[in-house]
């Protein structure tokens, strides 16, 4: 079997979905609070930054199709073997 990651920001549901059509995708959305976007942004990236933020988090859409992994569960993963099922929910 052969695996291969595909990371996208893609806010949009469309084109996740043409990810998990097209590829046999599943789609996990690493979800990290906005506010901690935008600190992260303004301590390690150039200012235009706060905008490709806000503009990410305006134009999402949550997809059911989605596996959504939050920022708590992330961090408890490095020890998780690829292969195994994350746990879904909405953001």
């Amino acid at each position: 079997m052969r695996r291969c990651w595909v990371i996208s920001t893609a806010p949009e549901r469309r084109k996740r979905e043409h990810y998990r059509r097209r590829y046999g995708a599943r789609s996990v959305v690493l979800w990290w609070p906005e506010e901690t976007c935008r600190l992260r942004g303004m301590r390690e990236r150039p200012p235009q930054w706060q905008g490709y933020v806000r503009n990410w988090f305006d134009r999402y859409e949550p997809d059911p199709a989605d596996e959504v992994l939050r920022s708590w569960q992330a961090v408890g993963t490095a020890n998780r073997k690829l292969t195994e099922p994350m746990d879904s929910g909405e953001p």
